[in-house]
């Protein structure tokens, strides 16, 4: 049971890790498509995180373009895709929900509030508000979904770091401790 448990919370702190990293591969993406060489470079600009992920054959063998638009909602919102966000924090909620018992109910909160967050997302939503903001509510865990799109900053984590993963499953035992009886005579 206890590698079962340790198997569940390591698999958790790694799906929130892999959305922030699909997110900031987006952001860079997104960021390299405004340079000014990048006007002839598009399709390579952002075929860059298909091939990262090793989701480029699949995206093509859906006949999709190779545009902005496409590869972020693919990458971002797209359930079929198992390298996309919504994928990376549904997993990561399920295995937060097997050990439900054993990590801190902030850290719960944190998980299950951030995928229902995601779940009120599609793409033309994502295209009305802007990816890049989505994008930083992902990657830096800075904001509240309720208040995405606000230009109020943001005061409660979206996602947990596998960081604060840790911290929040070291605190959630209780281990006993030794006092301190003086030095020993």
């Amino acid at each position: 049971m206890l590698s079962r448990t340790a198997s569940h919370l390591y698999w958790m702190a790694r799906y929130v890790e892999r959305a922030e990293n699909t997110a900031r591969m987006l952001d860079v993406a997104g960021h390299n498509a405004l340079l000014p060489t990048a006007r002839t470079n598009e399709e390579r600009d952002w075929a860059a995180p298909l091939l990262i992920t090793g989701r480029h054959d699949a995206y093509k063998a859906e006949g999709r373009e190779i545009n902005a638009a496409d590869v972020t909602a693919y990458m971002a919102l797209d359930p079929e895709n198992p390298a996309s966000i919504h994928a990376c924090l549904y997993a990561a909620r399920e295995n937060a929900r097997a050990v439900r018992s054993t990590i801190t109910s902030e850290m719960w909160e944190v998980v299950n509030t951030t995928w229902l967050g995601l779940r009120e997302f599609d793409s033309k939503v994502l295209k009305f508000r802007g990816s890049s903001a989505f994008l930083a509510w992902v990657a830096t865990g800075q904001c509240d979904p309720a208040r995405f799109g606000d230009d109020t900053p943001c005061d409660r984590p979206l996602a947990p770091t596998p960081t604060a993963a840790a911290r929040s499953i070291g605190n959630s035992r209780r281990w006993p401790r030794r006092r301190y009886a003086g030095p020993v005579r």
